[in-house]
């Protein structure tokens, strides 16, 4: 049975859904608590939960721009390819405030010219915040594809204060704009 939490947040409420006590997806954050429990069933959620529990701390944690290790997380890996989860795998080791490039992520993953391959498997990534694929951008430092929409990778990277300058190289040089500018253009507190 799948079961749903949904988690109160400085973003708003997440909704997430659990595959016998694991979790299975994680939907991006929504401006009522209605909508996110609307999402969780739409995912096949039938019931809640059981507690709260130090996910939605550490979610909650995450919101208010705290740096937060979601590694610990135990994933429902059941039904993806060993190429998709091992793709997920690798950008789940990427920390807070880093970001990485597609063709990097590729490379990783023994495809050095599946750019595009890896791309496909983050546009269906089911766990996003906790599989930061957000922190994976172009090779010239843009924002690309987000299945939350580009607007909310750019708030999850402002608030991790890796938004990278239009001006950076390729390798990032970690220079980013300074974390309460970044915030403000974001439209974050």
């Amino acid at each position: 049975m799948r079961g749903w939490l949904i988690v109160d947040t400085a973003l708003g409420w997440i909704p997430l859904v659990f595959a016998s006590g694991v979790l299975a997806a994680v939907g991006m954050p929504l401006p009522s608590e209605e909508a996110a429990l609307a999402w969780a069933k739409a995912q096949g959620a039938q019931g809640p939960e059981g507690g709260e529990g130090a996910l939605a701390s550490t979610l909650r944690r995450y919101a208010r721009g705290e740096p937060q290790d979601f590694s610990w997380v135990t994933i429902w890996w059941e039904g993806m390819s060993p190429f998709y989860s091992r793709v997920l795998q690798e950008v789940r080791a990427i920390p807070w405030g880093c970001t990485r490039t597609y063709q990097w992520l590729a490379e990783r993953v023994g495809i050095p010219k599946g750019a595009r391959a890896v791309g496909q498997v983050l546009a269906r990534n089911p766990c996003p915040i906790v599989i930061p694929c957000h922190r994976i951008v172009g090779k010239d430092g843009s924002l690309k594809g987000y299945s939350g929409g580009l607007d909310w990778k750019r708030k999850l990277l402002a608030l991790e204060g890796s938004l990278a300058s239009p001006h950076l190289s390729p390798t990032f040089q970690e220079r980013t704009k300074p974390i309460h500018q970044v915030r403000a253009e974001a439209g974050l507190r």
